[in-house]
């Protein structure tokens, strides 16, 4: 496989949601998540240092039970928090593989879950693919941090099993839905060849793999991904979402887990930040059409009708103090920009994000627009 054709298998599949600027990122992160050999490494730079700053990662389990969306959303304390949980207890069943959630919480916005996930015939690996997802009918995409998506197992995780969760910022026909109706699909995909596991989760030897697959072995390289030929570079590289599995991969068994799960939105009252009626400055006139923060995560949505050409220079919105000081940012900004907005005198900047309480965040915050030349731009709400 040449650079082209990597390059057109990734388009392929981010075609039709770029428009959507947070759910392009996340699907981008689940794309190179920790990839050896990588191409272009250094426009996931920011994805890779945002992995590491996330608090809710994959772990490998002894067991597959007693694990909660408390536990995955606030490690260490999460019996301790005061989100509003619901029960599922739903277990998938294949004849080698078991899937599990046991609890989830839905604030309007966000929905969050725990799930375990065993290859009980951990001799044979299975690559795991999430298949079809949605909420109330709408698609939805794992949250792209430790997902379960493009992962092998045993792969990184010796027993064979791991824990992880979701939290999904919900797409719009999904939103403020009394109840959340919860489809997940997960295909497994064993290679009937034998399998060669080429270097560590960190690590890849191309000559290696190379002739361990003139050996007929169907090779994995760590626990992500799948190996292939790049015949511009004359090697083998690990590579991540192909439209297809790749034809060397030869025959396979696949299986179907499916689970689904209701949960009624949370009885709790949104914390509504105090926000100015109007902003107002030299390059634009602003106002919030949501400043909130639940137990769940934070919501600024501001409506920007600007009086020149100020906000279209190069630059970024970014979550601050009342200095205009980044806090969390930029590796935890999530913002975007609807740029359609500017045909009609206006535009919308968003930041949305999971897991901040209120005594995380300073006693005034601001989404503000910090560009590349000129001064910071703050519209700034106060906490408490």
């Amino acid at each position: 496989m040449n650079k082209q054709s990597v390059r057109e298998a990734l388009d392929d599949a981010l075609s039709g949601i770029k428009e959507d600027a947070a759910l392009y990122q996340r699907v981008l992160f689940s794309a190179r998540r920790g990839a050896p050999e990588r191409k272009g490494e250094k426009f996931f730079v920011l994805a890779a240092a945002l992995l590491l700053l996330l608090t809710a990662t994959g772990t490998a389990l002894a067991a597959v039970n007693g694990w909660s969306v408390l536990q995955f959303l606030f490690p260490g304390n999460g019996d301790a928090n005061k989100t509003k949980t619901e029960p599922v207890h739903q277990e998938a069943v294949s004849e080698g593989a078991r899937l599990r959630v046991d609890s989830a919480a839905y604030d309007g916005r966000t929905l969050a879950f725990d799930w375990s996930i065993e290859n009980t015939k951990p001799e044979i690996p299975m690559y795991c693919r999430v298949e079809a997802f949605t909420a109330n009918g709408a698609r939805v995409w794992t949250d792209g941090t430790d997902s379960f998506d493009e992962t092998w197992m045993p792969g990184c995780y010796e027993d064979a099993s791991w824990q992880d969760g979701e939290i999904i910022l919900l797409p719009q026909e999904a939103i403020g839905a009394e109840k959340l109706h919860v489809e997940m699909k997960v295909l497994l995909f064993r290679p009937q060849r034998p399998i060669a596991q080429i270097g560590g989760c960190e690590d890849f030897d191309p000559d290696l793999a190379a002739r361990k697959i003139a050996e007929g072995y169907y090779v994995i390289a760590g626990g992500d991904g799948f190996v292939v030929y790049d015949g511009e570079e004359e090697k083998w590289m690990q590579v991540f979402m192909p439209k297809e599995l790749p034809m060397d991969m030869g025959a396979y068994q696949v299986e179907t887990l499916e689970i689904r799960f209701d949960v009624p939105l949370m009885k709790e009252e949104a914390l509504r930040l105090q926000a100015e009626q109007n902003y107002e400055n030299a390059h634009g006139r602003a106002h919030y059409e949501t400043a909130d923060l639940t137990s769940l995560g934070l919501y600024l949505t501001l409506k920007l009708e600007p009086k020149d050409d100020y906000f279209r220079q190069n630059g970024n919105w970014k979550l601050t103090d009342e200095t205009g000081a980044a806090f969390l940012a930029p590796l935890a900004d999530m913002s975007q920009v609807r740029p359609e907005g500017w045909a009609a005198g206006g535009t919308h900047a968003e930041y949305q994000w999971y897991g901040l309480k209120a005594e995380d965040l300073p006693d005034v915050i601001s989404l503000t627009w910090v560009p590349d030349q000129g001064e910071n731009v703050l519209f700034p709400v106060r906490v408490r």
